[in-house]
């Protein structure tokens, strides 16, 4: 738990420091990006859920130069997608242990992430790059953060391609998120939505839409829908519900969502005139908090599928605090008071998982 904490520290430390810079700051933060890699990346791998499993796939994976000869990536192969298997067997052909791929993982993305807040807004990606390793990649190393990890910096560097209006590089990014892990696709839903912009008066929609997707068993009523004209859908779908296990939907996480996404519509006037990015960041985030209540029924899909659009919840809760003005860095000392208290909280659940710690 120590080194959780001491992690924590520096990387605020960083953050702090890295934002009195104009330049180089990517340089200046890649220390940081290493000591967070490694202390991911070279954990007891029997930390997470899947990670061990994932250690059994990888030295299955045939070396590249190998899968070349014999026509195939070996028999697990078969199961994952396509762009985590060809890194994996490139990564093979060199002999690098899981351990050392796992580390690749993890630097790659929080580097892509990094890069992605800074073409977002350069002046405040440090301390963005700070409440997303407090408040995911910590918490997320009792779950299977192996694929979906590279899936979501990918995704957010996809969305700075939507800000620019530029559908060709958005579209391909994405993909490649989709190419590590497939519910990456559903990424594309934030296309014909990228010109939206929030009013206060939307909060009256939002609030018992919110309700209703979260008291609504979607699946369930689809089942109850498509089961008079296909078997194989009645079937699937029954399946799937069989494995179903909801979400904690009062859960301090959720209300604090919710709380904040209600904050920003009501003053959303203010902040569309902070940020250019405002509208579409927060319509990012509030389809990824609606589709995790809609999928409530089945937890696992709900938390990736939620775990996709996390990035923007870091630049949301950001924005969020632009009527904090001051000198002395107010606001980033009570964003990283605030990002260290979270991963306090996030050591805590961690550590009901992993005894050790």
């Amino acid at each position: 738990m120590f080194y959780y904490l001491l992690v924590g520290l520096v990387t605020g430390g960083f953050a702090l420091a890295a934002m009195q810079l104009r330049e180089y700051r990517y340089l200046f933060m890649f220390p940081l990006f290493v000591l967070t890699a490694y202390f991911v990346g070279f954990r007891d791998i029997s930390i997470g859920t899947d990670t061990l499993r994932y250690s059994e796939i990888y030295f299955d994976i045939q070396p590249l130069s190998n899968a070349l000869a014999i026509g195939n990536f070996g028999f697990e192969a078969q199961r994952i997608e396509a762009g985590f298997v060809l890194l994996a067997s490139v990564f093979r052909e060199f002999d690098a242990g899981f351990q050392h791929f796992l580390f690749f993982l993890n630097f790659l993305t929080v580097s892509v992430i990094f890069y992605s807040y800074q073409r977002i807004d350069k002046n405040i990606a440090p301390i963005l790059v700070f409440l997303y390793t407090c408040t995911f990649t910590y918490f997320t190393l009792q779950y299977n953060i192996v694929r979906q990890g590279v899936a979501v910096a990918f995704c957010t560097l996809a969305f700075c391609y939507l800000l620019q209006n530029r559908r060709w590089p958005f579209l391909v990014l994405t993909l490649l998120g989709a190419s590590f892990h497939s519910i990456s696709i559903l990424f594309l839903v934030v296309w014909p939505v990228r010109k939206f912009r929030w009013h206060p008066g939307y909060a009256l929609v939002f609030i018992p839409l919110s309700i209703g997707v979260a008291s609504v068993d979607f699946l369930q009523e689809l089942t109850s829908l498509l089961s008079p004209y296909s078997v194989t859908v009645y079937r699937v779908a029954n399946y799937m519900l069989t494995q179903a296990g909801e979400i904690n939907l009062l859960s301090l996480s959720v209300v604090l969502d919710f709380l904040l996404i209600v904050y920003c519509i009501v003053d959303s006037k203010f902040l569309t005139k902070q940020s250019d990015y405002f509208n579409p960041v927060l319509t990012a985030f509030v389809i990824g908090f609606l589709g995790m209540l809609a999928l409530h029924e089945l937890k696992l899909l709900s938390l990736r599928y939620y775990y996709l659009f996390c990035p923007f919840e870091v630049i949301t809760f950001y924005m969020a605090l632009h009527r904090f003005t001051g000198r002395y860095l107010v606001k980033e000392v009570i964003v990283v008071s605030l990002g260290f208290l979270w991963l306090l909280k996030n050591v805590y659940v961690t550590a009901q998982f992993i005894t050790s710690y």
